[in-house]
């Protein structure tokens, strides 16, 4: 009952503050992290990269958007060529992709992404997209950000 005293009246950050932080990778996939909220009864956990530095926190709310948001999976991988397709169709769907500095190669379900983005975000959108097709089991990003060109 004193350290329920303690946090309910304290002033300071060290007599609130978890002392034992649970944390993850950013690689991490949200199926692991939802099960690491609930083994340890936290409502957050903290994202760290190589180097244990702070890159960001998922939340319960985060798994539950991502669970809102997704959409169900086929349970039958699509072959390679059906794979690139597939996500070429999305990428031109998209207003944000910049499709003709794009190009991908899939084998045995690894899609290669090769060109320009032209920012990080969209770097990244265009992973995820390819992540979200069924039959890939890795997405490497080879993608490198449009440079800037001064005149």
């Amino acid at each position: 009952m004193a350290s329920d005293y303690v946090r309910s009246h304290a002033v300071k950050v060290n007599d609130v503050m978890t002392r034992e932080v649970v944390t993850t990778g950013p690689e991490t996939p949200l199926h692991e992290i939802a099960m690491l909220l609930e083994k340890h009864g936290i409502k957050r956990i903290p994202i760290v990269d190589r180097n244990d530095q702070l890159v960001g926190i998922v939340s319960r709310a985060n798994l539950l958007q991502a669970v809102a948001t997704a959409r169900p999976k086929l349970e039958i991988a699509l072959s390679d060529s059906a794979i690139r397709q597939k996500f070429l169709a999305e990428i031109r769907q998209q207003p944000w992709a910049h499709t003709f500095n794009l190009n991908v190669t899939v084998q045995n379900g690894v899609v290669d992404l090769w060109g320009y983005a032209p920012s990080a975000d969209e770097r990244a959108a265009v992973r995820v997209a390819a992540e979200a097709i069924p039959g890939v089991v890795l997405v490497n990003d080879h993608l490198l950000e449009t440079p800037m060109l001064v005149y």
